[in-house]
């Protein structure tokens, strides 16, 4: 089964490249994208995940799970983009994931995000932006985790944006932090 998808997604992205062009554009325009900068600064870490799904493919799947996911398809049918990198640390490629943080958290804060969680303890920082549109819907997510033990996640959705679907979509591209963040925006109702 995984074969045929990744067969299928390398068919649409060749046979795709005028859409893959205008998507670019729309993703990197969006209210919602945060441009993370370069992680060449963590050179002694290893990245282990690293998703990257525009609003082309993110169609492909929505309509894939149509009939078995109706909920997921509905909300990636609205995002643009998905952006997600995780890396394991050292000790001086956690610094350097802190810098990369803090840099981020900074031009967030000058664009007007909102900032739904800030959490510090020893070894441990994380920070949640969202960004809503003129409709009081969300348009963008950013999730920043660096922690000594687990390593550094970066993440950034864009789109119109569903809070209460966030764990289907953290299942379903493995990405983490998202579950509780779901429960956040749950008891927040």
């Amino acid at each position: 089964m995984k074969k045929i998808i990744i067969l299928i997604t390398a068919l649409l992205i060749l046979f795709t490249p005028p859409l893959y062009a205008q998507q670019t554009d729309e993703y990197i325009n969006h209210p919602g994208y945060i441009d993370f900068g370069s992680f060449d600064k963590l050179q002694g870490a290893e990245e282990t995940v690293e998703v990257f799904i525009k609003g082309p493919l993110l169609k492909f799947v929505a309509k894939a799970a149509e009939f078995e996911d109706p909920d997921m398809a509905s909300l990636l049918n609205n995002l643009k983009l998905v952006k997600v990198n995780v890396f394991s640390l050292d000790k001086f490629s956690m610094e350097e994931a802190r810098n990369i943080m803090k840099s981020v958290s900074d031009k967030i804060d000058r664009n007007k995000w909102e900032l739904m969680v800030r959490a510090k303890e020893p070894g441990e920082y994380v920070e949640v932006y969202t960004q809503f549109g003129p409709k009081e819907s969300m348009t963008g997510l950013v999730v920043m985790a660096v922690d000594e033990d687990d390593g550094a996640v970066f993440v950034n959705i864009v789109g119109d944006i569903d809070p209460a679907k966030l764990g289907k979509l953290s299942d379903k591209f493995n990405i983490p932090k998202l579950n509780s963040l779901e429960i956040e925006a749950k008891a927040h109702k």
